[in-house]
């Protein structure tokens, strides 16, 4: 994590959170930088990606000469290191495993363009398998729900909307969520439906959230595992690498690696 590597690095740790308030983020950015620090690594609030005052924020502070490094989101036009989890990789993986199944007729509820790289790289994967496997990249079902906290209820809502549409026999024989909870709420509508998961249609997450909870609520979710550690850990090296021997920050997305993690809502047997 980060506090292990700062800690065993002889670093201190000024830890702030915005509780999912952009305008709280660019305040406590300001509060950081008043206790002038070494550094800083950002988590960018969602709704701050296509800010362009925020984006300039950022950017001022590069300039300023105030080392940064953001994290899990990386933000076109900023003058610093990213370090991400290579969700377009993902997004491939785990497009190409339910094809495997032979599902090719898949939905996708995803949040929409105002989430960003987020968004557009887990699309990107998707196209990319369903192309090479000779399929049509665009989705046969696309939701976008918004960004908003609550996304199972979005998502159940959306399922509800294409069973009315479709007079309960939907079109597709998967569905992709592109965030584990978007998944929850999709087998909710369905369970409630009657339709069964996944022998009537497959159904896969993202992010890994909870799986224990989404099992006592009877979803042995298939999902990807996104290295949110190895994030964290990367981005500390990197900063402190930076302070200690003038490494120098470079402007480029630094991609791990993400896992696919294989249960029983994609059809699979067993867990993998």
């Amino acid at each position: 994590t980060i506090e292990q590597v700062a800690t065993a690095r002889n670093y201190r740790i000024v830890l702030t959170h915005d509780h999912g308030d952009p305008k709280v983020q660019c305040q406590k950015l300001d509060q950081l930088l008043e206790l002038e620090v070494d550094g800083l690594i950002i988590y960018p609030d969602a709704n701050n990606v296509c800010d362009p005052q925020f984006t300039d924020r950022l950017n001022q502070t590069v300039q300023s000469g105030t080392p940064l490094i953001l994290v899990d989101r990386c933000i076109p036009g900023i003058n610093a290191p990213s370090v991400v989890a290579d969700t377009e990789a993902g997004m491939y993986q785990l497009t190409r495993h339910m094809l495997t199944h032979g599902r090719n007729r898949i939905a996708i509820i995803s949040w929409g363009q105002e989430a960003g790289t987020a968004e557009q790289s887990r699309l990107n994967g998707f196209k990319l398998a369903m192309s090479q496997a000779g399929f049509e990249p665009t989705p046969l079902l696309h939701a976008q729900v918004g960004q908003l906290r609550l996304t199972e209820i979005t998502s159940r809502q959306v399922i509800e909307k294409w069973l009315n549409e479709y007079q309960g026999n939907l079109p597709c024989d998967a569905i992709l969520c592109f965030h584990d909870n978007m998944a929850l709420g999709a087998y909710q509508a369905l369970r409630q439906a009657g339709i069964r998961v996944p022998h009537d249609i497959a159904l896969a997450g993202y992010d890994n959230l909870a799986p224990h909870l989404f099992e006592a609520a009877g979803l042995s979710l298939t999902t990807v595992n996104q290295p949110v550690g190895l994030i964290g850990d990367t981005a500390a090296r990197l900063l402190i690498e930076h302070l200690d021997n003038d490494t120098p920050l470079l402007a480029k997305q630094i991609n791990l690696r993400c896992d696919l993690l294989i249960r029983q809502s994609c059809g699979c047997d067993r867990n993998v």
